[in-house]
């Protein structure tokens, strides 16, 4: 946002960024608070669906799982980012699921993972409980993501692939 307004503080990319701000900009009563991301909701989604349907409680929990289910569903990330990646220095995102909302976008591998495990154990249940569930392709998409995010040296990217130099990473 900030760029955008020292490019042109009357520009369209700008004022796109205007509505947004409250999701990352609030005054509270002690003072201006802020935060890097949109929330968590897909990480808090994707927990306590697991949490639920590991109890006995699936028959309290209907109204729940269902709107769980949706959210998971929703969130999955289901296009890349605009023009070419690489010379933003961007990783696909296409299939994985990130922190919050699809609108966050970035591909993060352990919240893939576990949106990936919420999604298929939902699918385990009857579809009168949480709706159709995920299709298979959508489930390799995301297997696909989270494989890419393996580094040359075994280890797996939280956010994007190693890039630089060994010292600055």
């Amino acid at each position: 946002m900030l760029c955008c307004w020292v490019e042109d503080p009357n520009s369209e990319a700008f004022k796109r960024h205007l509505p947004r701000i409250a999701d990352y900009l609030w005054v509270a009563e002690d003072g201006m608070k802020m935060q890097g991301y949109n929330g968590s909701q897909l990480w808090d989604t994707a927990f306590a669906t697991q949490a639920l349907l590991s109890t006995d409680l699936l028959d309290e929990c209907v109204p729940l799982l269902k709107k769980a289910h949706q959210y998971i569903e929703m969130s999955q990330v289901q296009e890349d980012c605009p023009g070419d990646l690489n010379f933003w220095y961007r990783h696909i995102s296409y299939g994985a699921w990130p922190f919050s909302t699809r609108d966050h976008g970035w591909p993060i591998s352990d919240c893939s993972s576990e949106g990936f495990k919420a999604a298929l154990a939902l699918s385990q249940l009857p579809q009168d409980i949480v709706g159709e569930s995920i299709s298979s392709q959508r489930f390799f998409d995301c297997v696909n993501s989270m494989l890419s995010m393996q580094n040359k040296e075994g280890g797996f990217a939280t956010y994007e692939l190693t890039r630089s130099s060994p010292w600055l990473e």
